[in-house]
């Protein structure tokens, strides 16, 4: 079920690099705007491979993770200087530790909610004083579609579910861009 979510996830990586704001992402291309509610009814055509071609010259921000976390769970990710192309795959349970890329486990937290395993988030307790509390979020929207999620003090055990979420449920984006990000690519996996 997340061969399809491998590509969005770096293309939503690629766009927290830009610049952001609570009603809207820059991209080079367009912007997207997020309601606060969302209705999962959305299905987008699995694709096999992706090719994302952004400027991913980032040196310190600790978003760049994702490649890494995701290329530890099984993602098939070639990356270069300019580009990012990414292979239909199949991703199992890893540990995500939070501590130094804490804006990017929202959007994993959508990955391991639908790849084999039990995938734990620790040294994420700073999420919860961000936009809203991440962690809470999270769990509340994505168990709401299906997912298996236990809140922790400072992280989330995660039990895997490969078959997919459940559509047809209204999401709440508690007035948070990455929450909204994080369920517009919950909603491909329903």
């Amino acid at each position: 079920m997340c061969k399809f979510i491998i590509a969005c996830l770096i293309s939503l990586s690629a766009l927290s690099f830009s610049s952001c704001t609570q009603k809207k992402v820059a991209t080079s291309v367009a912007y997207m705007y997020f309601p606060q509610t969302i209705e999962l009814k959305a299905r987008v055509q699995p694709l096999d491979t992706a090719l994302f071609r952004y400027p991913f010259r980032v040196r310190v921000q600790g978003d760049k993770a994702v490649v890494e976390i995701m290329q530890r769970m099984g993602a098939d990710i070639a990356q270069n200087a300019d580009s990012v192309t990414v292979n239909s795959s199949t991703t199992q349970a890893t540990v995500i530790d939070a501590s130094n890329c804490p804006d990017i486990i929202p959007v994993l937290t959508v990955l391991a909610a639908v790849s084999e395993g039990t995938t734990k988030i620790i040294n994420a307790g700073r999420l919860r004083i961000k936009e809203c509390d991440r962690l809470a979020a999270m769990t509340s929207e994505l168990n709401k579609m299906g997912a298996a999620i236990t809140e922790e003090p400072e992280g989330l055990t995660i039990t895997g579910k490969p078959e997919g979420l459940r559509g047809g449920v209204e999401a709440d984006a508690w007035n948070d861009h990455r929450i909204a990000m994080s369920l517009a690519i919950a909603a491909q996996c329903c």
